[in-house]
């Protein structure tokens, strides 16, 4: 879990945070803090407070300006795994999602269970990547974050172990800079 401070405004008396993105639980949240007397102490406090809720804090200084921004897909700008939505129309959301834990827990390399989950998806219709994006949802906040970046003309790049076919038509209207992921191989469109 992360918590970002992206800029701070310091004012004569007290320092104002704008900005700050976190997630918790997978969910992102946006807004302000104020700090009194802006001292390091109060921000330090803040961090262990963070902390000690299994939150990460990070701070960077209103100078700081990222180049690019990256972020995964499945179970991060998304709240779901795409892949296991999908196997829901092939009745197989159990297989793949397991899968999907084992490869999580380190017990097996993401190519093995990826090449296990599409033999399970194989010979599903192409119909069902349209409806599996009609089920997705984006993590709160997320939308905010991205709108961040791009108002800075910060580009943002998705780079995940989904698939195209899924993802591009979601984050394309956002104003994603590109996305790299993997592409089904299907036959005749079908």
């Amino acid at each position: 879990q992360e918590f970002n401070l992206i800029s701070a405004k310091v004012s004569t008396n007290n320092m104002l945070l704008k900005n700050v993105c976190w997630e918790t639980c997978g969910e992102y949240q946006s807004g302000s803090l104020a700090v009194e007397n802006h001292e390091v102490s109060l921000l330090c406090k803040l961090a262990q407070d963070l902390f000690n809720q299994k939150i990460t804090f990070g701070y960077c200084n209103k100078e700081f300006r990222p180049r690019a921004v990256f972020m995964d897909f499945d179970a991060t700008f998304i709240k779901e795994e795409s892949l296991t939505v999908l196997a829901e129309y092939a009745g197989c959301s159990e297989k793949v999602a397991r899968w999907t834990e084992v490869a999580m827990a380190g017990g097996a390399d993401y190519a093995h269970s990826l090449s296990e989950k599409l033999s399970i998806l194989a010979g599903l219709s192409t119909n069902f990547f349209s409806k599996t994006r009609d089920q997705l949802n984006f993590n709160v906040g997320v939308r905010e974050l991205v709108d961040h970046f791009i108002s800075r003309s910060i580009p943002v790049f998705i780079v995940s172990g989904g698939f195209h076919e899924i993802i591009d038509e979601l984050v394309t209207p956002l104003g994603i800079s590109e996305v790299y992921a993997n592409r089904f191989a299907t036959l005749d469109g079908s």
